[in-house]
């Protein structure tokens, strides 16, 4: 089968060079040496010759380099592989999109995952064989294998092989100089930057880089608030001081930040309660975030509805809250800007429309799931639509125990649904439910979001999936690392009889039980970006000696205050107990 790339005949046949490379595997070991040693020469000519190709039939060679079980070999990653992708990487655009061009008409599942793990596990191997002096930004087979990667990656967009994290390189996230790839990203005659490569960058590692372009941008307001200080007098402060009252939480939390500019908006967040001693040290602006989180999320206040499957929050058309929603954009703003992680349960859909991706039917199934299936099940109805299924354009719900109905096109009650037509249908219902439904309510929240987010190049760069890590923590749970990481106080070290009975009966928790445990000692039930290990928890003693009083804890600051308990089981009762009444135990 000849290779035609988006309409250009490049010269080559799969099948053959298919057949052809079978052969050299069978080769001699002494012939395949021979053809080794051609191919890595080739690999000099091919990297001098590749921002001079004007023809399709140009890039023939690198496709044979890139596609060849010779490349693949580990043994020839150093003088085949490398050489070949700084080759690919010195292509200029157009003929690296025909390259990508061929990966699309000819790679299987199966054979994209080989190559993505192939090119990854070069990656991971240049590290261990530089060790100490590996850098990522002068090593230039990392780099181009950086770029080729870019390529696997547009692929993957459409074909959806593998999940996003897949392309992530530990290699490169854990190497990485982070300021200097932001510097050289901001100024690209420097070097190379991964940053214009996100796809390969952990959420901890953008995180980190938006807490860089964060400080960048503080730093010249501050500049010019003392260029303007020195002339007006007016002092520069450097933090978002809000002073609220704890009884009057949402009013007092809208009033102060609606004085606040924008450009406050991403400083250091310090808190103060009206009325109460104490100095935020990072507790109460935790406890305000927690508290309001709460309170505006609370059925009774009525701005969101919670689907009893998903159980997942969504938006309220109803609700004329508006200044509310804004106040929840921006609390996500101030959160991600502060590390602070809220205890939401937005479906991800509200992180695509933050980040100005359409929702599809897909992500209906985290919004409403049965409402999906049915919908689904139209879409692959073989049969007769309109007999089987008999609908209309006209849908109806439920609210608050009234049944209303919504037209989805004009007349649409006399429109019915039918195979000709029930994609279209399908589509409005999506665009409906997620859109044109809480239109009013979604905008002010995204446009509270954006007053904080707005002017970040970086997070234009999160995927919904790391967006959602940034702002409501990492979901995977690693208790061993949690253990590790743990401070005593109290009396309590990590020799004590209770600490050692209390890891045991952790150990032995299942996942849920795990997941209440670290929400009654920090608020939420999920870990901070980069896993339990970057968690600041402390395990403190409470009266010395046995006691039947229940564990507590303070989530402010992540410490669980634990009892001598005289046994085990002892201890294990009283902190499931704890952990399944913990409302109203003043946990906070």
């Amino acid at each position: 089968m000849l290779i035609s790339l988006d309409g250009s005949d490049v010269g080559l046949d799969i099948d053959e060079m298919t057949e052809a490379f079978e052969l050299i595997q069978s080769l001699p070991d002494e012939v395949r040496a021979a053809v080794t040693s051609a191919m890595e020469r080739l690999t000099g000519e091919v990297r001098l010759l590749a921002p001079k190709i004007t023809s399709p039939f140009g890039i023939r060679p690198y496709i044979i380099l890139l596609d060849s079980p010779i490349t693949h070999d580990i043994s020839n990653h150093a003088s085949v592989l490398g050489p070949s992708l700084v080759a690919f990487s010195r292509l200029d655009s157009n003929n690296q999109r025909l390259v990508r061009s061929y990966y699309v008409e000819s790679f299987s599942k199966d054979k994209f995952i080989q190559v993505l793990a192939m090119i990854q596990d070069f990656i991971a191997l240049r590290t261990l064989d530089a060790a100490e002096t590996f850098n990522p930004h002068t090593d230039t087979f990392v780099s181009s294998a950086v770029v080729f990667l870019s390529l696997l990656h547009d692929f993957n967009k459409r074909r959806r092989h593998v999940k996003f994290d897949a392309f992530y390189s530990d290699s490169i996230n854990d190497n990485l100089r982070k300021e200097d790839d932001f510097i050289n990203w901001k100024k690209p005659a420097r070097g190379f930057s991964y940053v214009n490569y996100p796809f390969v960058l952990s959420a901890e590692t953008k995180s980190f880089l938006l807490q860089i372009e964060s400080e960048v941008q503080q730093y010249r307001e501050r500049q010019e608030a003392f260029n303007l200080m020195m002339v007006t007098g007016i002092p520069v402060v450097p933090y978002l001081v809000l002073k609220v009252f704890r009884q009057n939480l949402i009013h007092s939390s809208l009033e102060q930040l609606s004085h606040q500019p924008e450009s406050n908006l991403k400083k250091k967040l310090k808190i103060q309660f009206v009325g109460e001693e104490g100095v935020d040290e990072g507790g109460l602006q935790k406890e305000w975030f927690q508290l309001l989180v709460k309170q505006i999320f609370s059925p009774a206040y009525g701005m969101f509805t919670e689907d009893s499957e998903s159980r997942t929050h969504w938006f309220n058309g109803h609700s004329t809250d508006f200044d509310e929603f804004e106040l929840i954009g921006k609390l996500i703003g101030i959160a991600i800007y502060n590390s602070n992680i809220l205890d939401l349960h937005f479906p991800q859909v509200v992180y695509k429309k933050l980040l100005g991706m359409k929702p599809t039917l897909d992500d209906m199934f985290s919004t409403h799931p049965t409402l999906a299936k049915g919908l689904k099940q139209l879409l692959e109805h073989s049969g007769e639509v309109e007999e089987t299924f008999g609908l209309n354009y006209a849908i109806t719900y439920d609210y608050f125990g009234a049944v209303e109905t919504h037209e989805l096109i004009p007349g649409g009650a006399t429109v019915s649904v039918t195979s000709h037509n029930r994609e279209d249908y399908v589509n409005r219902y999506v665009q409906y439910l997620l859109e044109d439904s809480v239109e009013k309510q979604f905008s002010a929240f995204h446009r509270g979001f954006r007053m904080v987010c707005s002017d970040s190049e970086i997070m234009t760069m999160f995927s919904p999936e790391e967006l959602e890590q940034v702002v409501c923590g990492d979901p995977k749970l690693d208790f061993d690392e949690l253990r590790k990481n743990t401070q005593y106080d109290g009396g309590f070290d990590e020799n004590s009889p209770t600490i050692k009975d209390f890891w045991i009966v952790v150990s032995e928790f299942s996942e849920e039980q795990k997941r209440k445990l670290l929400m009654f000692s920090t608020g939420s039930d999920r870990a901070p970006i980069g896993g339990l290990k970057k968690l600041a928890f402390t395990i403190t003693r409470g009266t010395t000696g046995d006691t039947d009083r229940l564990p507590t804890s303070h989530t402010c600051f992540n410490v669980l205050i634990l009892y001598e308990y005289a046994t085990r089981d002892k201890l294990k009762n009283c902190l499931l107990k704890a952990l399944e009444h913990s409302e109203g135990f003043g946990n906070l």
